[in-house]
């Protein structure tokens, strides 16, 4: 299955332009077999969820799921999944993955704003994947996280980090496991059965 993991509405992050009916609509559009809505510290309900899949009328295998994108204080912004509501900022990132366990958690964009991460932050086994490629980062950051992953080899995913209806880069992550419930979409990232979608950065 390919899913987009990173993506933002209008309706819950006020950065985002783009109301969760098209952002829907516009990753289907591209291919993908669904999509995680990952809002600054916002939980979407499953009712709302599957109201926005009917007024949208998606088809019945299209999935829509919710995460979220939660600001912590020593590593930035960490996409979590599976997590039974919504967390606020400022925690460290010991201690979400201590308060919740069970979740998967990547780190968002880590190369960002020249930032280099180190191998050590990089392979903190608190994380269990790092996003590698995001339209975010600068061309020289996407292929320095790539060129890094290369070498250190661990779990790695990929995001499109959509804010904006007219988005030109899409970066979803190829998962080798049917994913229909959040639940089975955390064991497939903690299994590291997934794949980032890299396209040009491959050339590195």
């Amino acid at each position: 299955m390919i899913i987009e993991l990173h993506c933002h509405t209008k309706e819950h992050s006020p950065c985002s332009r783009v109301p969760a009916m098209e952002l829907a609509a516009a990753v289907r559009h591209r291919g993908s077999d669904g999509l995680v809505i990952t809002d600054h510290h916002y939980m979407w309900p499953t009712e709302e969820l599957a109201e926005l899949k009917r007024e949208n009328r998606l088809p019945g295998n299209f999935m829509i799921l919710s995460g979220q994108e939660v600001l912590t204080a020593d590593f930035g912004d960490v996409l979590v999944y599976g997590a039974a509501r919504s967390i606020p900022h400022g925690m460290s990132l010991a201690a979400l993955r201590k308060n919740h366990p069970h979740v998967a958690l990547v780190w968002a964009h880590p190369y960002r704003y020249g930032h280099l991460p180190t191998a050590v932050e990089l392979m903190n086994t608190d994380f269990d994947a790092i996003e590698i490629v995001n339209p975010h980062h600068s061309e020289e950051e996407n292929y320095r996280a790539v060129s890094d992953w290369q070498r250190w080899k661990y779990r790695a995913s990929s995001g499109s980090d959509i804010h904006r209806i007219d988005f030109s880069e899409f970066y979803p992550v190829q998962f080798d496991c049917q994913i229909g419930r959040i639940e089975e979409l955390v064991a497939c990232i903690k299994a590291g059965r997934i794949s980032p979608r890299i396209g040009k950065y491959a050339e590195h």
